[in-house]
């Protein structure tokens, strides 16, 4: 993950992501929710209907 933002990004190879790829990586959104993400990974591997 570290390496993460050094990594190339091709809006071509993969369109539906365009517009997620076109702006910066928010990467003080992604620590804020974080825990929360995999609480609810964590909560989707015993139970599939919540993921």
């Amino acid at each position: 993950m570290q390496a993460l933002p050094a990594q190339p990004r091709y809006k071509g190879d993969y369109p539906r992501l365009a517009p997620a790829l076109a702006r910066p990586i928010r990467w003080d959104l992604i620590a804020a929710q974080y825990d929360q993400m995999v609480k609810i990974m964590i909560i989707g591997v015993r139970d599939p209907a919540l993921m």
